[in-house]
């Protein structure tokens, strides 16, 4: 499978449990019906996401009071499956406590064995909100954000940093004949030229901001791309973005501030995840608006809400454990 394939893959398994979440709590929305549906018909992916999830749900014997099913009949418009709502109310549980459990057990089953494999194979590993510094056998130094998984592979002829998840900090001791790469998914390769720099695992691409000396971000099918001080970049399967920032903004994180300078609302999101024990779901386009500003990790509810003041959409808790970023 491909590097876009297992990208594509992942964000919809974690879409789908979104989704769960919000056809939980608005079951009878119309907006909310036809953006799942809207949802669904984008890729094969989805829809594929949908139908583990719902079979994950069914072998957890109807946790929740609404039976999410893909069913034989579909829509006629859409041609797709639709959320047949259970009004058996023998099923259904007092309390959200108990809701809140069954969207936990379904995140475990569909999304949490593979990530406790990879953190059983790794080499260090941090927590939400917990970061980490190392000092690997050639000296080079590597600061790890929150919710960060890293496994490392020094040969004769090569070192090597695989970031499994999250985001790094690398100061690099540069040896020529000994190239240090840091590799994120299948393709993806950060090449050290002499130099210390960011590497982020974003949901669906790689970011990397260099603050000193040169890097060469490589793979995803495209041609290598050089990085000086001050420069960053996105890239992902389908696109990429090249710009400049501030060196003492690169790697913000380490002080406990995210400063970002029109960046998409996604990504600032993607990050205060890492800080928040719980779910953070964005809807209604609101991740693709650009935001720049300064943001408190200390306090991932605040950052989030910030972002959200900033586009005029606001945050709602619908559990100490879920939060929902949307607009109107």
């Amino acid at each position: 499978m491909t590097a876009a394939s297992d990208h594509h893959r992942e964000r919809a398994d974690e879409e789908a449990i979104n989704w769960v979440i919000l056809l939980r709590e608005e079951p009878d929305a119309p907006d909310v019906q036809q953006e799942f549906s809207q949802w669904l018909a984008a890729s094969s992916h989805n829809q594929e996401a949908w139908k583990e999830i719902t079979r994950t749900y069914d072998g957890l014997g109807k946790i929740t009071p609404t039976t999410l099913s893909v069913t034989s009949k579909s829509s006629a418009s859409t041609g797709l499956p639709h959320i047949a709502r259970n009004d058996n109310h023998r099923q259904v549980f007092p309390t959200r406590r108990r809701l809140v459990a069954g969207i936990m057990a379904l995140a475990a089953c569909v999304v949490l064995a593979p990530v406790i494999y990879t953190r059983l194979t790794a080499d260090a590993v941090t927590g939400t909100g917990e970061m980490r510094s190392l000092t690997l056998a050639d000296g080079s130094h590597v600061s790890m954000g929150p919710d960060t998984v890293v496994r490392v592979a020094f040969g004769p002829i090569g070192r090597e940093v695989r970031l499994l998840k999250g985001d790094a900090w690398f100061q690099v001791v540069h040896d020529a004949s000994r190239p240090f790469r840091v590799v994120i998914g299948k393709e993806t390769r950060v090449t050290d030229i002499g130099t210390a720099f960011e590497v982020r695992a974003l949901s669906s691409s790689v970011q990397v901001q260099v603050a000193e000396g040169r890097v060469e971000l490589s793979g995803q099918g495209r041609e290598p791309l050089l990085l000086g001080a001050g420069e960053g970049a996105v890239v992902s399967p389908t696109n990429s973005e090249h710009y400049d920032l501030p060196v003492a903004d690169v790697a913000s994180w380490r002080e406990g501030e995210l400063v970002v300078h029109d960046r998409p609302i996604r990504e600032v999101v993607d990050v205060i995840r890492q800080y928040y024990r719980g779910f953070i779901v964005v809807r209604n386009g609101v991740g693709d608006q650009r935001v720049t500003g300064v943001f408190d990790l200390h306090d991932p509810m605040a950052a989030l809400s910030a972002v959200a003041h900033a586009h005029e959409a606001s945050v709602t808790r619908i559990t100490p454990w879920v939060a929902v970023l949307s607009r109107g």
